[in-house]
C-alpha cells in the first residue's frame, strides 16, 4: 500500500468507526485496486474530483474505464465468490465518501462470478484431525478452539468473553467469592457445564451456549497458569487475527487443505461442525437438535414475535444441551441424570468400559474354544440344547 493510502484508510476508518475487520476488507480493496492502476488510492481520488470539478462528460470520465477495466481484467479473473463484490463495493464506497460522484456502473452479474466449490458434509474435520490439530495448538489456542467446538460460539462472541463470565458461568459448581478458589474447585471437577450468557453483534441478540465438561477442564488449566489481576479481564488473550494466524498454520502443518473458501481448521469450520453434529450426531442412534435450536444456541435471527413472547429457560437450554454434547465432544463421553430437578453429569470411564469389553470378548473366546472342542461341534450342541437356549448362552455375553 501507498505510505499516503494509510493516513487515507485510518481517516476513512476513525470517521465510520469501522470494526477491524471492516478495515481490513478496505485496506485489501485499495491494494488490490492502486497496484492494478499503479497509482495510489490519493491520487486516484483527486484524478476523479479534478474531472468532476471540469464537468468532463461522463462518456469520457476515468473513473468509468479504471472501475470496469478493474472489474474486467481483475475482479473476474482474480477473485471468488463474495470477495469480488465486497473490493468493487469498497472502491466505491471510498470515492463516495470523498464526495466524488460514481458513474452508473452495471451492477456485477452473479453469474459471472468464478465461485468456491460448496462446502459438503464430507469436507468437514473429522474428531481425529480435530485432535491431531490440538496436539500443535497451546493451552491458550487450544481452549479456545475447544470452546468453538462444545459451544459453536462465532470467534467474535469467544473474544467479548470475560474470566468475570466464566467465574459466573459455573458459579453452580464451586460457589465461591474468589477467582483462584473457584479455580482450584474446578481443577478437581470433571462434570461441570459452563453457562455463557453472549452477545452477537451480528443479529443484535443475547443467546445463551453452553461448553462441556472437557472444555471447561482445559480452560481452567489455562488460566491456572496465569496471573490473574482483573477478573474482567478477556477469558482468551489472543487478538482474533492472531488467533487465524496460528490456525491457519495448524492446517498447512497438517495438510488438512480447503473447503470451500476456507482452510478446514478454522473458527468457521469449527462452528459448522458444531451445528452439523448437533443436528444430525454421528451415529443414526445418537440424540440430536432441530436446526431452530442449534440456531438459538448459535444466536442467529430467530422470529421477532417469537422472541418477543417467548423467553428462554437457561435450565432448560442447558438440559437439551447436555442431551447432545456428546455428539460434539473429543475426549470424553458423559452419561446424565436429573435428580431433583438438577442435571448431574458423570463422566463415563472408558478404561473401565473396555476392560468390560475386554472380559466379555474373552468370555465369548472360551465359550467358542469349549464348544469346538466338543467333538459334537456347534451345530450339534445347538441342536442338543434348543437353538433359543443356545443364543441365551451368548446374549449373557452382551
Amino acid at each position: 500500500m501507498f505510505k499516503e493510502d494509510k493516513a487515507l484508510l485510518d481517516d476513512l476508518c476513525e470517521l465510520n468507526s469501522y470494526t477491524y475487520n471492516t478495515m481490513k476488507t478496505y485496506r485489501t480493496a485499495i491494494k488490490h485496486y492502486t497496484l492494478y492502476h499503479r497509482k495510489s488510492m490519493s491520487n486516484l481520488i483527486k484524478e476523479a474530483l479534478k474531472e468532476q470539478g471540469n464537468n468532463t462528460p461522463e462518456h469520457k470520465l476515468k473513473i468509468y474505464d479504471r472501475l470496469i477495466d478493474f472489474r474486467t481484467n481483475y475482479i473476474l479473473t482474480s477473485t471468488k465468490g463474495q470477495t469480488a463484490t465486497t473490493i468493487e463495493g469498497r472502491i466505491k464506497s471510498i470515492y463516495k465518501q470523498h464526495r466524488v460522484k460514481i458513474p452508473y456502473i452495471p451492477p456485477l452479474n452473479n453469474k459471472q462470478l468464478q465461485k468456491y466449490p460448496p462446502i459438503a458434509f464430507e469436507n468437514l474435520l473429522k474428531k481425529e484431525e480435530i485432535l491431531q490439530g490440538l496436539e500443535l495448538a497451546n493451552k491458550e489456542l487450544k481452549s479456545e478452539i475447544m470452546t468453538w467446538i462444545s459451544s459453536g460460539s462465532a470467534i467474535n462472541e469467544t473474544k467479548s468473553l470475560t474470566i468475570k463470565q466464566f467465574y459466573e458461568g459455573t458459579y453452580p459448581y464451586h460457589q465461591t467469592e474468589n477467582i483462584q478458589d473457584s479455580l482450584e474447585i474446578l481443577n478437581k471437577l470433571d462434570n461441570v457445564i459452563g453457562t455463557l450468557k453472549l452477545y452477537r453483534a451480528k443479529t443484535g441478540k443475547y443467546y445463551y451456549s453452553f461448553i462441556n465438561p472437557e472444555t471447561v477442564t482445559s480452560i481452567v488449566n489455562n488460566l491456572l497458569d496465569k496471573n490473574i489481576k482483573d477478573i474482567n479481564q478477556p477469558l482468551f488473550k489472543y487478538s482474533n487475527n492472531y488467533t487465524n494466524v496460528l490456525c491457519k498454520q495448524i492446517n498447512d502443518t497438517c495438510k488438512f487443505g480447503k473447503a470451500g473458501a476456507y482452510s478446514r481448521f478454522v473458527p468457521h469450520m469449527f462452528r459448522k461442525y458444531n451445528s452439523t453434529y448437533l443436528n444430525q450426531g454421528k451415529e443414526l442412534n445418537e440424540n440430536v437438535l432441530t436446526k431452530e435450536e442449534v440456531d438459538m444456541f448459535h444466536g442467529r435471527g430467530i422470529n421477532a414475535t417469537h422472541e418477543s413472547y417467548f423467553k428462554n429457560n437457561p435450565n432448560i437450554l442447558k438440559f437439551n444441551y447436555v442431551k447432545v454434547m456428546n455428539n460434539v465432544s473429543l475426549y470424553n463421553q458423559y452419561s446424565y441424570e436429573v435428580v431433583d430437578n438438577d442435571i448431574i453429569v458423570k463422566r463415563i470411564d472408558t478404561d473401565k468400559q473396555n476392560k468390560k469389553l475386554s472380559k466379555k470378548v474373552k468370555d465369548y473366546e472360551n465359550i467358542l474354544d469349549k464348544l469346538n472342542d466338543d467333538e459334537r461341534g456347534l451345530e450339534n450342541y445347538a441342536d442338543m440344547i434348543g437353538h433359543d437356549n443356545f443364543m441365551k448362552i451368548f446374549n449373557k455375553i452382551d
